[in-house]
């Protein structure tokens, strides 16, 4: 039986159920500018900077480099 696997995913790839649901809380709770200096813009710049510094220790790299 001759299995096809798709591979080309650079337009269409479905995100985990993690990602969506981070993506949605951010979207519908946490959605202030994070350049932005008032309480929402500074909660969000929170949420990126934890971002930031968890991608940076999985892959071995420094938060400012993200």
């Amino acid at each position: 039986m001759l299995k096809l696997i798709y591979l080309d995913n650079a337009a269409t790839t479905r995100i985990s159920h993690e990602a969506f649901e981070a993506a949605l809380w951010a979207l519908h709770d946490d959605y202030g500018n994070p350049s932005s200096l008032h309480q929402a813009g500074v909660s969000a710049a929170k949420v990126v900077g934890k971002a930031r510094s968890q991608i940076a220790n999985y892959i071995g790299a420094s938060p400012d480099e993200i």
